[in-house]
């Protein structure tokens, strides 16, 4: 019997659109709650089995081959140098990284301290960019929420990727400056079999044929006082 290839996807926000372009492929994922297999002879030659896991656990699950491939945003890969192959980068889920804190302060204010607190859940991420511009910080690791910390007066500002300007406004925050970007990769184990190469190639392919188009970016809520 062949084996099934196991494609873990994140339980995160972009979940809905990864089903939705799946879908397109015709991978039936609409009911996928913990575990779906699916036989798909006219796509792959191989059974495939589609998991949840936590988005940050996606990468550690594909590099030590439980599961052959799996979509991670390329914040998750740097912050833990995992060694896979990334073949693909979907449309949506490219978001920025920002610098954020409440309104009323600035870039300058926040610098301007001796030692700038910032919460996150990308800290090697958030250490070597304000390192490499001699910037003296204090790295606060928070697996989530690193705004919350900053309103419990944990830290002064906090580094994360921004999914819609309302995360911010919302709260009274605004984008101090934009650090980098991160993108949704399906990454793919490095020391997988020429045959599930191969299947997972034919996935990939059928992927590109459904791209979406027009996939909107996210806006900025820069304050206008902070240009000038």
């Amino acid at each position: 019997m062949t084996q099934p290839i196991r494609l873990a996807l994140p339980a995160n926000e972009c979940l809905p659109q990864l089903k939705a372009q799946f879908g397109a492929c015709g991978l039936d994922l609409q009911a996928l709650d913990e575990t779906v297999v699916l036989e798909l002879p006219d796509i792959i030659e191989a059974p495939l089995e589609v998991l949840l896991l936590p988005d940050a656990d996606v990468g550690t699950y594909v590099e030590r081959g439980v599961v052959q491939a799996g979509v991670v945003s390329t914040h998750l890969l740097h912050e833990r140098d995992f060694d896979v192959w990334r073949p693909y980068t979907f449309e949506f889920g490219r978001y920025p990284i920002v610098l954020a804190s409440r309104r009323g302060q600035t870039l300058a204010s926040l610098t301007a301290r001796p030692l700038l607190r910032l919460a996150t859940p990308i800290p090697k991420f958030t250490r070597e960019w304000f390192v490499a511009r001699g910037f003296n910080i204090e790295v606060i690791p928070v697996d989530s929420s690193p705004r919350k910390a900053v309103i419990l007066g944990l830290a002064d500002g906090f580094v994360d990727r921004l999914v819609s300007a309302e995360d911010l406004t919302n709260f009274d925050f605004h984008a101090l400056e934009r650090m980098g970007k991160t993108s949704l990769k399906l990454v793919v184990n490095s020391a997988l079999s020429a045959a599930s190469r191969k299947a997972i190639q034919s996935l990939i392919l059928k992927l590109e044929e459904q791209r979406p188009h027009d996939v909107p970016e996210v806006s900025i809520p820069f304050d206008i006082e902070d240009a000038v």
